[in-house]
């Protein structure tokens, strides 16, 4: 697996606008209440809020990184969330919010 780290964001909008693009990137998992990820709006609302309620002094509340594989591999969906969730978790984010 390959990763690429983006830069910290201050803001959910434009990172979730970009992946929840069809063609560039496409939700697979989500612990939000009422985010299924067809609205990036309202995801990045609830986003706000819970960083509002636990974390109002977070500057850069966005952490994004791509994940991909090298060239003729391929991993199911569940493969992905499976690679998604210890990746997170290694990185010390498995309770943060997503």
């Amino acid at each position: 697996m390959i990763q690429r780290i983006l830069p910290a964001r201050g803001s959910f909008g434009p990172t979730l606008a970009y992946a929840l693009n069809p063609g560039k990137g496409r939700l697979l998992d989500t612990h939000l209440l009422g985010a299924d990820g067809s609205d990036p709006r309202a995801v990045a609302e609830e986003l706000a809020a819970y960083r509002d309620l636990f974390r109002p002094g977070v500057e850069k509340p966005v952490f994004h990184a791509a994940l991909r594989l090298p060239a003729g591999e391929q991993l199911s969906d569940e493969e992905w969330r499976d690679a998604a969730h210890a990746y997170m978790k290694a990185l010390g984010y498995g309770d943060a919010p997503y």
